[in-house]
């Protein structure tokens, strides 16, 4: 799996301007991972903020952020093909906290290859 960016005014000929500066999550064959593209598409947006009150103004990622993002899912994406779990479906002590985050920590899944400290985890 990796993460590219749309070609520069993609979007907005296709009349979907919030689409612009959002990458695109792609599988290694080419398929376009619905659900996961999803996700990334609607925190990018402030379309769902687990902090957000109802009334309150949406969080927009910027650019750097929404890139962070999709480096982390690729990352996390791959992880679950790997331990053949489903990422729909994990549980968070048993695959999250015991395993993933323990790859983290020792290095072996985070984006430089190198330990991550327990408060950048998350």
């Amino acid at each position: 799996m990796r993460w590219v960016l749309p070609p520069a005014g993609f979007f907005l000929d296709a009349n979907v301007p919030k689409l612009q500066f959002i990458p695109i999550l792609l599988e290694e064959d080419g398929n376009y991972p619905v659900e996961a593209n999803r996700y990334l598409i609607e925190r990018s947006c402030g379309e769902w903020s687990p902090a957000a009150a109802q009334d309150a103004q949406p969080i927009v990622l910027t650019l750097s952020s929404r890139k962070n993002m999709a480096q982390r899912m690729v990352a996390f994406l791959r992880w679950c093909r790997n331990c053949s779990v489903d990422w729909r479906q994990l549980d968070y002590i048993d695959e999250i906290r015991s395993g993933y985050q323990l790859d983290l920590l020792a290095g072996r899944k985070s984006g430089a290859t190198k330990p991550l400290a327990r408060s950048t985890l998350n």
